[in-house]
């Protein structure tokens, strides 16, 4: 670019500049703010955003600098009062996993990052969009924010009103008895956990379905350009592993 030319030129070029940087850092800034670096524990999600070595080793520190953390914190908290832990443990421990992700994210490139943002808005799905800063990416008012956030209360609604109403039938039995033994306290324990994971089964493609209505009816709400700009925000298809 040549240097020479009027001081309303350079200013222009000047001006340019430098609202292309603040455009790349409001992008980064979004990608930072929905990224989940929980995610990043399965190995096909490293692959795909291509942690290195050296990265993957820098941030295994980080989570065991984090873990050593969360392990004082509950020891602190059960020498002090067992039955009542600290009312300050649960900011402190949201601080220390606020250093941890900052951390995390720091260490990832702009383009590792974004594809991260990418696959974790994959993995929440449509209910993303009833966040304010992806409702805003995608250009949604908030009178339509609302209305997906409305649509997806519901259908969890229908889906805790499904198990609660399931569990009390399964468990209903077991409420009424009372164990003599610490052992008969622990095979109603066991029982019950085994009763519950069978509700679980039982109305698992209801609740499926509870959520595919709701992703249909939030989707709807969309107009073209948007649901455009919602397929951009998510990348590239990415298979999540299932365990």
């Amino acid at each position: 670019m040549p240097v020479t030319g009027t001081f309303n030129t350079m200013r222009t070029v000047l001006i340019s500049l430098v609202l292309g940087f603040a455009a790349l850092v409001a992008g980064q800034t979004f990608d930072a703010d929905i990224a989940d670096i929980g995610i990043l524990q399965a190995k096909p999600v490293q692959k795909e955003v291509g942690l290195t070595e050296k990265q993957r080793a820098t941030m295994n520190r980080f989570a065991d600098a984090y873990n050593t953390e969360m392990k004082a914190l509950g020891e602190k908290a059960r020498k002090a009062d067992p039955k009542n832990p600290p009312k300050d443990l649960d900011p402190r421990a949201s601080a220390a996993y606020r250093k941890l992700r900052a951390a995390v994210l720091k260490e990832l490139t702009a383009a590792q990052l974004k594809r991260l943002r990418e696959i974790t808005l994959q993995e929440v799905g449509t209910p993303a969009l009833a966040d304010p800063k992806v409702a805003k990416q995608v250009g949604l008012s908030e009178a339509k924010r609302k209305q997906i956030e409305g649509i997806f209360s519901a259908g969890a609604n229908k889906a805790s009103a499904l198990e609660r109403q399931e569990m009390d039938k399964a468990l209903a039995d077991l409420r009424k008895k009372k164990p003599k033994t610490e052992k008969e306290a622990n095979d109603l324990m066991q029982e019950a956990g085994k009763r519950a994971d069978q509700v679980r089964t039982k109305i698992e493609t209801r609740i499926r379905a509870f959520r595919r209505d709701a992703e249909s009816k939030a989707l709807s709400v969309l107009d073209a350009t948007q649901k455009t700009k919602w397929a951009t925000l998510q990348g590239k298809p990415f298979k999540f592993p299932r365990t």
